[in-house]
Order: structure tokens, then sequence, then C-alpha cells
């Protein structure tokens, strides 16, 4: 709403009092991270939801882990009819986040989907929620993606070969971080026999 006065133009005219009003068509439309078709994912990530406005449960009450785990989202791999994945849930205070933590981490190069169930959510006025999907790749697992020279089972190596260990992607430490010649010397093992 504009007030009768408040505004006027480069003649010195005055505005008359003015006011609009719509409603949006995405009621309970919901936010993804990682968002729709994102690629590169990290295997360990949370998956969060955000809804713009409090969310509740069909019939109106709070939203328990609970509930939401076991009537508003499932997460597939691959497409909605793929794979189910177990995951815990927790919510925000705000009423409006929703955070899966899968309990194992995710597979590399894997497309993964999350699907809001139609009709699981209400929000302050009653409105119930569409289905709504979203899908994700991770990044390729750096576990699977490791070589090593000398090569394994290889014979006739020199005892004066270097030994390296190459990964296909970038790898971080574990908790984060960059991964430093200290940290790699302590935590990759060289060991003699079989």
């Amino acid at each position: 709403m504009v007030s009768s006065g408040k505004l006027y133009n480069s003649t010195g005219r005055y505005n008359s009092a003015s006011s609009t009003y719509f409603v949006t068509s995405q009621v309970l439309s919901p936010e993804f991270s990682p968002i729709n078709g994102e690629t590169g994912v990290s295997v360990e990530s949370n998956l969060q939801i955000y809804f713009g406005e409090a969310v509740y449960q069909a019939n109106g009450s709070a939203l328990t882990t609970t509930y939401v785990a076991n009537n508003v989202v499932e997460l597939h791999k691959g497409d909605e009819n793929g794979e189910l994945v177990d995951f815990a849930v927790t919510l925000g205070s705000d009423r409006r986040t929703i955070t899966l933590n899968p309990y194992e981490n995710l597979e590399g190069n894997t497309t993964y989907t999350v699907v809001i169930v139609s009709g699981s959510l209400v929000n302050g006025d009653d409105v119930q929620n569409t289905k709504v999907v979203s899908t994700f790749t991770t990044e390729l697992s750096a576990d699977t993606e490791i070589e090593f020279t000398p090569k394994a089972n290889e014979t006739g190596v020199s005892t004066s070969t270097d030994i390296s260990v190459k990964f296909a992607s970038k790898i971080y430490r574990y908790g984060g971080g960059a991964v430093t010649q200290t940290y790699a010397e302590e935590n990759i093992l060289v060991a003699s026999g079989s």
C-alpha cells in the first residue's frame, strides 16, 4: 500500500492512495540443498530442505522426526522408483528446515532423488503441499578412484622405486581441511609383505 500524498513526480504532482494484493502459486514449495540438478555433491553431505513458511503434519500437529522420516521425505538411489536410502532427521526450531543425514555415506558418481510426499504437510492456513522432486549427483568417490604406483601385484619392482598414490579428484581430510604432507604420511600406510 502507498499512502496518499507521500510521493510526487518531477512536475510536483502528488500520488493518490494505491494498493494491490496477490497470491503466490508456490505454496509450500521448498528449496533444496544440494539444489535440484546439482552435480559433484560430496558423498558425506547432509541434505537440507527449507520452506519459506512454518510447516506442520497433515493434521496440523507439530512435525516430529519420526513423522518426517515415515511420511514426508523419501531419499532414493537413482530415480524416485529406486532403492530407498535410510537417513536420520533433524528439524529446525523455526519449523521450516528439515535436515537429512544418511546413515551411510552416499555412493560416488550416483544420482539421488529426494521426494516430498504430496499431502504430507500443511502450512498455517491448512494448505497441503504438492509432491516435489529434486535430484542431485554425487562426486566421484575418492576411495574407488585411487591409482597406485607400482601397480597391485607388479613384480620385479626396484627397491629404489618411488611409491605414489594418485586420486582422481581432489581429496580432503576427514572432518574438512587440506591434506598436508604430514597428514598423508600419518594416514597412508606402506607395509612390506602381503
